[in-house]
Order: C-alpha cells, then sequence, then structure tokens
C-alpha cells in the first residue's frame, strides 16, 4: 500500500511539473502578445505624433499661428514618445506662439497707424464736444489747438482747451487721442 500511495503521488507531482510547464508557456506567451500589442501601440503613436509635427510645421508656413499652436497641444501619451520628437513639437509650438504675438502686435500697430492717419481737427473737436456733453455743462466751450501733436510712443493727439463761456476762463486741459481717450494736462 505504501508502494502506491508513492506511486500517486509521483504521479500528481509529475501532473503537476507538466501543469506548471504549461501555465508558465502560457503566461509568458500571453505576455509577449501583451507586449507586441503594446509596442505596436506605441510605434502607432509615434507615427501619428510624427505626422502631426508635419502639420503644425505646415500651419506655421502658410502663417495659420493660432490653429498651430492649438494643433501642438493636442499631444498623445508623452510617455509613449520619443524625447526628440517631444523637443521638436515643443520647438514648433513655441515658434507658432512667437510669429503668432509678432503678428498680432504687427496688427495693432498698423490699426493704430490707420486710426491716427484718420484721425483729423474735425474728428478731436467732434470727440471733444461730445466729452463736454457728457460732463453735463452746457457752459463751456471746447478749443481744439489745429496742429496735431505727437506723444513719446507716437500716437497721434490734439490739445484741446475747455473755456467757461461767461468768464473766457480756461477751466480744464486735455489732450484727446484717435481713439477718442482723454489725457489731462497739469
Amino acid at each position: 500500500n505504501l508502494n502506491s500511495l508513492k506511486e500517486n503521488v509521483d504521479k500528481i507531482g509529475k501532473n503537476y511539473d507538466t501543469i506548471k510547464k504549461e501555465y508558465l508557456y502560457l503566461v509568458s506567451n500571453l505576455k509577449i502578445d501583451n507586449l507586441k500589442e503594446e509596442l505596436s501601440d506605441v510605434k502607432n503613436t509615434r507615427e501619428e505624433f510624427k505626422e502631426k509635427i508635419d502639420e503644425v510645421q505646415r500651419l506655421i508656413d502658410e502663417g495659420s499661428y493660432e490653429e498651430a499652436m492649438e494643433l501642438s497641444k493636442e499631444t498623445p501619451d508623452w510617455q509613449k514618445l520619443s524625447q526628440e520628437d517631444k523637443n521638436t513639437m515643443m520647438e514648433l509650438e513655441n515658434q507658432a506662439r512667437d510669429l503668432y504675438y509678432e503678428q498680432k502686435k504687427s496688427e495693432k500697430e498698423e490699426e493704430i497707424k490707420k486710426q491716427d492717419d484718420e484721425f483729423t481737427v474735425e474728428k478731436a473737436i467732434e470727440y471733444a464736444e461730445d466729452y463736454s456733453l457728457r460732463t453735463g455743462l452746457d457752459t463751456l466751450r471746447v478749443e481744439v489747438d489745429k496742429t496735431p501733436q505727437y506723444d513719446e510712443e507716437g500716437r497721434k493727439y490734439y490739445n484741446v482747451g475747455v473755456y467757461i463761456i461767461e468768464l473766457d476762463e480756461l477751466n480744464d486741459a486735455y489732450r484727446i487721442y484717435s481713439d477718442g481717450k482723454i489725457r489731462r494736462l497739469d
């Protein structure tokens, strides 16, 4: 009976070893399959990101800086990308941002220049009279110096004197700019 028990234990041991080997084989195959899938995903992510880099560069070349900035911020899983690709995209994003703000600054300067070019003494008088009416004092007379002036930033303005009609006395003095803004004179 002892021999029969020993034979059963040996069979169980052999079956255990066989099952253990099969289990380890299946687990390693599963790990390999998962690793292959993960590597494929990383490869696809990198290829898509390289296409996005090319698209961002194209948008910059076309002058679509704001769109390039937005696209450069749409990123996949950063851990799947090479450092070189990350650096390239960050450089493109910085380039797009710099060009965008340069473009906006240039547009603003052009708008200001146009506004200043169209700013006449008649327009200055209109702005000054509107301002006086808003103050509620109809006992004032507005005089605008007909010679345009330019401040330290190059902005065009006219000097305005506001007089009390009955006294013919200067009550207020200010600069009026092409955008309608007023800067008091001390």
